[in-house]
């Protein structure tokens, strides 16, 4: 399950990820994987924003560390 999550994390366009999901209101029907149920999961899902963002700002640097065959610098 946390695998899966964390890979929605990184799939979600960070505009969409802070406008629909960060800062929307936890209400007792919502199925968002952000709302927890018990405080004890706040560390879990702030662990997992985190490890996406460092992965997205890993993949950002690897991205455009790359060089483009029969481009000369």
């Amino acid at each position: 399950m946390e695998l899966n999550l964390l890979l929605v994390y990184v799939q979600v366009q960070q505009a969409d990820l802070a406008d629909n999901q960060l800062f929307a209101e936890c209400k007792p029907d919502s199925n968002s994987p952000l709302c927890v149920d018990h405080p004890d999961d706040i560390g879990r899902v702030i662990g997992l924003v985190g490890l996406a963002l460092v992965i997205k700002g890993c993949l950002t640097i690897v991205t455009f560390g790359i060089k483009l065959p029969g481009m000369s610098t």
